[in-house]
């Protein structure tokens, strides 16, 4: 006999990814008892089921970034303690100075530091102080620091004179400096040659979207699988800290970072912010 309870599944849209749909089979009978059908609810569970990920998803950050704050405080004093031992015993022996070990010896360290304040960024609050800021200027900024870094990219800006949003500006640099080395580094890694990186913004309804796009290879499913995720790079010698600090950046601010495929070939990042 029929079961007279109801069915929910819970099903992804094919062709749509991230859209995500309950539906709830209710059995209907006659007077005799006989299964005559089912009435289908269908729900958009979209929304609800991003928030409850977004929830586990920050859980989960919070107990990582109390270990990473833990293990950076840590290494940041033995890296003091190494740093200062290594230029005592430089003064009783100037002729180690100028000795390609010993440089190489402290630019190790300056290496680990970075890696250091970057765990520590990631892990502390981010208290943002925030203004009206003119895009265009912000865009030109990032875009001759990356020309500067890598003087083959072809780089490209693209923003109207008036667009502007509120957020605070340090903060906001940082994740499209992050964003734009990352596309850079992931076109060099490709050894395609010279490459373009582009940078737009635009106002919209529900705020201001900030684009940066390359060439490059693009993601492949295994790299899109763990963008956000920190300590997870495919990238040799990465840390997987430079995109996870800047969605961090832009949730703080109220928006969402998301990844699309590149009308220029490769791999781009949406920065949203609200209005």
């Amino acid at each position: 006999s029929a079961s007279r309870r109801s069915l929910t599944l819970r099903e992804e849209v094919p062709g749509a990814p991230g859209l995500l749909f309950q539906v709830v089979g209710i059995p209907l009978f006659n007077l005799l008892h006989q299964l005559r059908g089912y009435l289908l609810i269908m729900k958009d569970q979209t929304s609800l089921y991003q928030m409850r990920r977004t929830i586990r998803e920050r859980e989960a950050l919070s107990r990582l970034g109390e270990v990473a704050a833990g293990v950076a405080h840590e290494v940041r004093n033995s890296l003091s303690t190494f740093t200062a031992h290594i230029k005592l015993l430089a003064q009783d022996r100037p002729e180690m100075a100028g000795q390609v070990h010993y440089q190489g010896l402290l630019e190790e360290i300056r290496g680990l530091e970075t890696v250091v304040q970057n765990l520590l960024f990631f892990a502390r609050p981010l208290p943002l102080v925030t203004e009206m800021i003119p895009l265009e200027p912000l865009l030109e900024e990032e875009a001759q620091a990356l020309r500067q870094q890598f003087p083959d990219l072809q780089v490209q800006v693209s923003a109207g004179d008036g667009d502007s949003v509120r957020a605070d500006r340090e903060a906001l640099a940082r994740a499209i400096r992050n964003l734009t080395r990352n596309a850079a580094e992931a076109h060099l890694q490709s050894g395609r040659g010279n490459g373009r990186v582009r940078l737009s913004c635009g106002l919209e309804p529900e705020g201001a979207t900030i684009r940066v796009e390359d060439d490059g290879p693009g993601l492949s499913p295994e790299a899109a699988q763990e963008l956000f995720v920190p300590f997870a790079s495919q990238k040799p010698g990465g840390t997987g800290l430079g995109l996870a600090i800047a969605r961090k950046i832009v949730r703080e601010h109220g928006g969402e970072l998301s990844p699309f495929a590149s009308p220029l070939g490769g791999a781009g990042f949406r920065i949203r912010l609200p209005s």
